[in-house]
């Protein structure tokens, strides 16, 4: 103070001023930008984060990346134990072996049958249609043998009775001549003709009897030709029954196609089950979906990991965005385009950005316990929305992880340019008053 006091009052003057003058100036600044900028420290640098797990199960045999290593697209990052799989493999390809065998078996055995089916089926019908000719001749012959006996007995029978007569009239006049003779009344020689007469009638009459003897002996030829009529009926029937049989082919040929069709399925199930033994052999490397950095390992080389258990986390470096807690009093002037000063406390310096989308739902909407208000204790609390910000990248970009705090400081004045959304930042709500990025 007293070298204050030693000062002149002009020269303390010209001191006074400047120093009042920069602290006004400051101040409107500070004042103004405070206005035109909604500003808070409630903002964090983020990105996807990816909890990678196998899509099988096994021991790991390789652990190929370390903890905060970068990877690239498509780089090996762990492997599962691929021997049981190749295993399985190689045992569904002996299984398809055989159910193609099967298969071809069956095929062979269908080919064999729509080959054979019509032949069987000419043949029987040529064979019925023989069997019919023969009984056709049978029964003509049977008619014509029951004809011919019919007419030869009744001829025989008709003679035995012609020469009964004969010999009865012969035996008449023989016994009038022979008392003629008696009487002295004929000659001898006229007794001895009818004599010879009555012989002759009588041998005409042993003849005839002969031959109706024949003629009924000749009946055994009906029978024979019967005979040959039923066999000839039973030869039809059978050539029948052959034929009836052989119509019966198609139904074993429609089964036998069943029988292909059940082989062709069971193959077709056999390489689809081989297809997805592959494809889980192919799962059993996993490698990265995209470029970025491993952020912790949770299970290391010879562990046992499970379908679906985490194994390792990893971010996408090439997605790194802010998310910004803004409280709802400061959303008025904010949307999407907006440009955006980021100050992270990691770097001296500040990175540019520009608003993508603003959340249609408050931070509290997704407390893990929502707050409930209906018994009737409610203090008011300036709820915060999300607010994603894309980051302009520049050389210091690499550098950027996620977690690192942000004072964010958006700016009120008209949208320079509009952000370009990748497919993990599609905006999920837009500014409240603003505009829609996907619109004019």
């Amino acid at each position: 103070m007293d070298a204050l006091k030693a000062i002149p009052r002009r020269e303390l003057r010209w001191i006074v001023v400047p120093i009042a003058i920069v602290g006004v100036a400051f101040l409107a600044y500070w004042i103004g930008y405070r206005f035109t900028h909604s500003i808070t420290n409630d903002a964090f640098v983020e990105s996807d984060m990816v909890v990678l797990a196998p899509k099988v199960s096994g021991q790991i045999v390789e652990m190929l990346v370390a903890d905060s290593e970068h990877v690239g697209k498509g780089q090996l990052l762990f492997r599962i134990d691929p021997v049981p799989y190749r295993e399985q493999i190689a045992l569904d390809l002996a299984n398809e072996k055989k159910a193609g065998a099967d298969l071809e078996v069956a095929r062979s055995a269908l080919a064999r049958l729509e080959g054979r089916i019509p032949d069987q089926i000419a043949l029987a019908q040529r064979q019925l249609a023989a069997a019919n000719d023969e009984l056709l001749v049978a029964e003509g012959e049977l008619e014509h043998s029951r004809a011919t006996v019919e007419h030869d007995v009744a001829k025989a029978e008709q003679n035995v009775r012609i020469r009964e007569a004969e010999r009865d009239l012969a035996l008449i006049t023989y016994k009038r001549f022979d008392e003629l003779f008696a009487s002295r009344m004929a000659s001898r020689e006229m007794r001895d003709t009818k004599k010879a007469a009555l012989d002759a009638a009588k041998a005409h009459l042993d003849q005839a009897h002969t031959e109706l003897a024949q003629a009924h002996s000749d009946a055994l030829k009906v029978t024979v030709a019967e005979k040959a009529r039923n066999a000839a009926r039973n030869r039809v029937r059978q050539a029948e029954s052959q034929l009836a049989l052989a119509k019966l082919g198609p139904i074993d040929i429609v089964e036998a196609r069943h029988v292909v069709e059940s082989h062709a399925q069971q193959l077709e199930a056999m390489r689809a089950q081989r297809a997805k033994h592959e494809t889980n052999l192919r799962d059993t490397e996993v490698v990265a979906p995209f470029n970025g950095v491993v952020v912790k390992r949770f299970q290391f080389h010879g562990d046992y990991a499970t379908l679906g258990g985490p194994v390792l986390s990893l971010y996408d470096t090439d997605n790194l965005y802010v998310t910004a807690n803004l409280e709802e009093t400061k959303l008025a002037r904010v949307g999407p385009g907006h440009a955006v000063r980021l100050s992270v406390d990691a770097f001296d310096r500040p990175f540019k950005g520009h608003v993508l989308w603003i959340g249609k739902a408050t931070g509290a909407q997704f407390a893990l316990i929502p707050r409930d208000v209906s018994s009737g204790e409610f203090t008011k609390v300036v709820q915060r929305v999300p607010v994603r910000i894309l980051i302009d990248e520049d050389k210091r970009w690499p550098d950027l992880r996620p977690g690192l705090s942000v004072t964010v400081a958006i700016s009120h004045s008209k949208p320079d340019r509009m952000p370009v959304a990748t497919p993990s930042t599609i905006p999920e709500a837009t500014a409240q008053g603003g505009k829609d990025p996907d619109k004019p």
